[in-house]
């Protein structure tokens, strides 16, 4: 389960709440979007990091 849910979950939720079987399906569903938002994150922070390598190679062949 994502850290960051697994914290809110602690801070705001009682057990009894957080292990009732509706619940569980609820929060398995935020716990999906969480990874699904990390996922994206990490590929836009890859595709940002290569553009911006391909834009350092491209002043540095332009200066030369």
């Amino acid at each position: 389960m994502n850290s960051l849910l697994k914290r809110q979950i602690r801070k705001y939720l009682n057990d009894d709440l957080a292990q009732h079987p509706d619940m569980v399906g609820f929060l398995e569903a935020i716990n999906s979007s969480y990874t699904t938002h990390d996922d994206q994150f990490a590929m836009l922070q890859r595709a940002n990091g290569h553009s911006s390598l391909q834009h350092c190679k491209l002043i540095i062949m332009c200066c030369i």
